[in-house]
C-alpha cells in the first residue's frame, strides 16, 4: 500500500491524468475506493490533493501540514 500511495502522490504531483486512470492504473475497482485508501491514509479527498498541489504550482505557496503529505520521500 505505501508503494501505491507514492506513486499517486507522484501522479497527483506530476501529471494531468484524470483521478480515474490513476486509481485504475494502481489496480482499484474504482475511484470510490482509491479515494477511500487515499482519504484514509493522508487525511484528505485525492481531488482535495490534487486542487492544493495545483494551486500550490501556480502560486509557489506550500506551508502547513499538506506540505508534508506531498514533499518527495
Amino acid at each position: 500500500d505505501d508503494v501505491r500511495l507514492e506513486i499517486a502522490k507522484h501522479h497527483l504531483r506530476y501529471s494531468n491524468l484524470p483521478l480515474t486512470h490513476i486509481a485504475d492504473m494502481l489496480c482499484y475497482n474504482n475511484l470510490s475506493s482509491f479515494s477511500r485508501f487515499f482519504t484514509k491514509r493522508l487525511g484528505l479527498t485525492p481531488r482535495s490533493g490534487e486542487q492544493y498541489i495545483s494551486s500550490n504550482k501556480k502560486t509557489g505557496i506550500i506551508a502547513g501540514i499538506k506540505r508534508e503529505l506531498f514533499t518527495a520521500s
